[in-house]
């Protein structure tokens, strides 16, 4: 019975540091069990793996690599890894036991993580608006950067494609990109104020940009260059004259 509640007691304590704790987390186990056999430490690197990922992300964990005697003793064991905000594939886990260096170890282990993406049902061309009929939700086993499949429906629509994407391909976030304010080669109004002094002339961009941008514009009379802010779709204001 002793051994019962002290069980259910460091089962409470690992789920209430897991869930409350960052990249490095400690977790207890008991001077009973003395140190950690395959199925507990495939478990401990479950819970941290589960704890680097996002909602509706999903983990598997192979131990393909781990000591032959792991370090004894009751306390808190400490997981890291290299890049704990991209685990996929093989990884290699260091694991300390109380924060002692001399009972440190490491484990490799091959992890598959399941995250939620968005599908392009149809070949679309560079430069497409993407719209909700162009997309299907989907779930892929991770094999490339966080960063780049973390991209959600309502940030997909509106935004344009940066390249042709055959159908059936996993919409990332260097596939698409907000629409430009202004393009190169349009016909814009270009204001200059100083002092008493306010103008307006007709330019022409030379480049694209988004609004607060600076972009180059050449002057449609002189060809001079200048340096503007973008306004709008239609505006910019003057910075400086480009030598």
């Amino acid at each position: 019975m002793q051994r019962l509640a002290l069980k259910n007691l460091f089962s409470t304590l690992l789920l209430i540091t897991v869930i409350s704790s960052g990249a490095n987390y400690p977790v207890p186990v008991s001077a009973q069990e003395n140190s950690l056999n395959k199925d507990q430490l495939g478990a401990l690197l479950l819970e941290y793996v589960n704890a680097q990922s996002g909602p509706n992300e999903t983990a598997q964990i192979h131990i393909t690599s781990m000591p032959s005697k792991m370090p004894a003793g009751a306390g808190d064991w400490r997981v890291s890894c290299r890049k704990p905000e991209a685990i996929s594939g093989k990884t290699v886990f260091t694991l300390t036991l109380n924060g002692d260096r001399e009972k440190i170890c490491q484990v490799v282990a091959d992890v598959k993580k399941i995250v939620p993406v968005l599908i392009i049902n149809k070949r679309v061309d560079r430069h497409h608006i993407i719209q909700h009929t162009d997309l299907e939700p989907a779930t892929r086993e991770m094999t490339w950067p966080k960063s780049e499949y973390a991209i959600d429906i309502e940030n997909a629509l509106g935004k344009r494609t940066t390249r042709q994407i055959t159908s059936g391909r996993v919409l990332t976030s260097s596939m698409v990109e907000e629409i430009p304010v202004v393009e190169r080669g349009e016909n814009l109004s270009m204001t200059v104020v100083d002092k008493n002094l306010y103008v307006e002339i007709p330019v022409i961009s030379q480049g694209q940009g988004y609004r607060g941008d600076i972009i180059q514009v050449r002057n449609a009379t002189t060809n001079a260059y200048y340096l503007a802010e973008i306004i709008d779709e239609n505006t910019v204001i003057y910075k400086s004259t480009k030598r």
